[in-house]
């Protein structure tokens, strides 16, 4: 056992104790925040090349009407999703609207 002549002794020793512990808790905060952002970003990563790498090309496209055109169908200031997969399905039919 540990003889302090200080009292100050014992309280210093305490207070370097639970430093200590507070330092391995912050680690291991640190350490999960890193992985829980290193997992964000692979995700998010994940999605932008699943967008514009397969849906954007194949699946789904939006676009905005900018002028009167394709009134009375579409008006100025619209914005549209357009389907490009059912193109591979089928061909173009009558009432169809073609980008």
């Amino acid at each position: 056992m540990l003889a302090f002549q200080n009292p100050w002794h014992m309280l210093a020793l305490l207070g370097g104790i639970t430093a200590l512990r507070a330092g391995i808790s912050r680690m291991r905060f640190l350490e999960q925040t890193r992985a829980a952002t290193l997992e964000f970003v692979d995700s998010g990563l994940v999605a932008v090349l699943l967008v514009f790498f397969i849906l954007r090309p194949f699946v789904v496209q939006a676009f905005y009407i900018p002028s009167g055109s394709m009134e009375p169908t579409l008006l100025p200031g619209d914005r549209i999703l357009v389907s490009k997969f059912i193109y591979y399905l089928r061909e173009p039919q009558v009432g169809d609207i073609v980008v």
